[in-house]
């Protein structure tokens, strides 16, 4: 009697007797173990950013403190990263109290200026007694200027002043209000 067998059934047959001699699991680990190792030359930890500091549920990484640290010791050469971290810190506060106020803007910057605007500019008002009250305490860092000459330039310097104020106490009662974390010390950075 002629027995056949196909294809399939002697493939299949060879794989039991390699198993039974232990030559496909030799064989199995061999090729597993040249994968780890192809595989691991392609597959390695990099950090590529940290977080350096979170404001609620924003971060701020490594690699955009240095950027604006970069930006700014261009302009201010006597700046520090932990003055530009507080700037961002800032930023993203004011930003975030920007969008509560649903104040619409092109971009970051006339969102913060028009927050700004709105919330600290427009509740400023220099009377004409306090300008009158610098110009005689200052009188002689004027030059002799009289006092109508140097007026609006007064009026204007204690405005930015009064801004300056109420932003640092907006800001101070918005820190307080919400978890700010900073997470590595700067001056390693």
């Amino acid at each position: 009697m002629v027995r056949y067998t196909s294809a399939l059934d002697r493939h299949f047959k060879s794989k039991q007797h390699l198993m039974n001699n232990g030559t496909l699991c030799s064989l199995r680990s061999f090729l597993l173990v040249l994968f780890l190792i192809i595989y691991h030359g392609n597959c390695h930890a990099e950090l590529l950013d940290r977080v350096v500091a979170y404001v609620e549920d924003t971060a701020i990484t490594l690699s955009e403190l240095n950027s604006n640290y970069e930006k700014s010791k261009a302009i201010m050469d006597n700046i520090s990263k932990n003055d530009v971290m507080d700037s961002m810190i800032n930023q993203v506060l004011l930003l975030r109290e920007a969008r509560k106020m649903r104040i619409d803007s092109k971009d970051k910057a006339a969102l913060l200026k028009d927050y700004i605007d709105l919330r600290i500019k427009a509740t400023i008002y220099i009377k004409e007694s306090q300008t009158e009250t610098f110009y005689n305490a200052n009188q002689s860092n004027f030059g002799g200027k009289p006092y109508l000459a140097v007026k609006d330039d007064i009026e204007r310097y204690l405005f930015e002043k009064e801004i300056n104020e109420r932003l640092r106490s907006h800001l101070n009662n918005l820190r307080v209000e919400t978890e700010v974390q900073i997470n590595y010390p700067l001056d390693g950075f």
